[in-house]
């Protein structure tokens, strides 16, 4: 697992936890994970997949154990990190779940998420990815931890649950067949309660006409909509984070402006030369930032059906359209009332539009995924 720090002139690569010895619960490799600011003994504490069985794939077989979650924590600021000497918190996936994959724990707090399953808004949870075999579809698996140590968790349910290589709709990419990366956010709307966001990766359902497989099989997807008491998530929408070659989204807080940032990594389409070349492969890609964007005075009824957007009918018989999207941030990030102002200046159209020009200029997501970076910031908490 690598990790980097804002040195103040830049992103510093400081330290690798490296694999532990042959035969541990993490000698084959450290995957992906997330951190929460005040986790073990309130320190900084990072979560990630632990590996001791290879190769792992969702359209092969698994083998019991190669995937487990554990944690790692640094007492002084990210100069060093320890693993917690009780790894792995999670040690097994439910055992009713015949996975395709089980890994990716993005830890987080969330206060709409709190709100929703009674708990404290300093709960602390963390999302797993998977699926479920033969073919049954994605599975993105919620937990909850037992202390504000995060050195045990308890499964409370799937979160999302997709059927197997299909889409939410034309403009939603596809499930496929086991889930990557999957996280959980709220992001605020004007007409009130928050809008719950998963965003993840899909693999095994995109491939061009002749069946060959497209952009690596991979989809990197988000899906809005309400969870409920119990930990269940409803779709009302559901869209492509960027129809290029990124993948692995991870959500960022950024606490000077409350506002929910993401990253991801940008793969490389040159027949393996960067792995060949150099060792490893891909690049981060600058972040971005997520918003909840309205278009009002909608005529055509057909706007509620499935797409990368939600739509509600206003006293007049027309229809807002709802539109959750990356948008590239303001010149003065800190204000929030310019954010609104200027991120939605295309969005609010006060004319009525029919369904067709909404498809129109409504994109497949990535029209208003401008990779552009936003000025200086101080993130703390890398969490969903």
């Amino acid at each position: 697992m690598i990790y980097w720090v804002d040195a103040g002139a830049g992103w510093q690569n400081t330290q690798v936890i490296g694999p532990g010895p042959p035969g541990s619960y993490d000698h084959l490799g450290l995957f992906s994970g997330a951190t929460v600011e005040d986790g073990y003994m309130g320190f900084p504490t990072a979560m990630y997949t632990s590996v001791q069985h290879l190769p792992i794939a969702w359209n092969i077989s698994y083998k019991p154990q190669s995937e487990t979650q554990s944690i790692a924590y640094t007492p002084d600021n990210g100069v060093t990190w320890i693993k917690y000497e009780g790894n792995p918190v999670i040690p097994h996936p439910p055992p009713e779940l015949n996975v395709t994959g089980w890994r990716d724990p993005l830890c987080f707090r969330d206060a709409n998420l709190a709100s929703a399953l009674g708990d404290s808004v300093d709960q602390i949870y963390a999302t797993v990815s998977s699926g479920e075999r033969p073919k049954s579809g994605g599975r993105l698996l919620l937990y909850r931890a037992q202390s504000p140590n995060m050195t045990g968790f308890d499964f409370i349910g799937y979160l999302f649950q997709s059927t197997a290589n299909v889409s939410w709709s034309p403009f939603s990419g596809n499930y496929g067949f086991n889930f990557e990366m999957g996280g959980y956010r709220s992001l605020p709307t004007k007409e009130g309660p928050p809008l719950s966001v998963i965003s993840y990766g899909t693999e095994g359902g995109r491939e061009l006409p002749d069946g060959t497989a497209d952009h690596e099989n991979h989809w990197p997807l988000w899906t809005a909509g309400t969870v409920d008491s119990s930990g269940v998530f409803t779709p009302r929408m559901s869209g492509v984070l960027d129809w290029g070659e990124t993948y692995a989204y991870l959500g960022v807080v950024d606490p000077t402006c409350d506002r929910q940032l993401i990253w991801y990594w940008i793969y490389e389409d040159d027949n393996g030369y960067g792995v060949n070349a150099k060792g490893w492969r891909g690049s981060l890609g600058l972040p971005r930032v997520l918003t909840v964007n309205y278009l009002e005075g909608v005529t055509d009824s057909s706007a509620t059906e499935n797409g990368s957007w939600d739509a509600s009918q206003a006293s007049d018989g027309t229809y807002t359209i709802r539109v959750h999207l990356c948008v590239t941030p303001p010149s003065d990030h800190r204000h929030s009332d310019r954010l609104q102002s200027q991120n939605s200046q295309n969005f609010e159209r006060p004319q009525r539009e029919s369904v067709s020009q909404l498809k129109a200029w409504v994109p497949p997501d990535t029209n208003g995924c401008i990779q552009q970076s936003p000025p200086t910031m101080n993130c703390h908490s890398l969490s969903m």
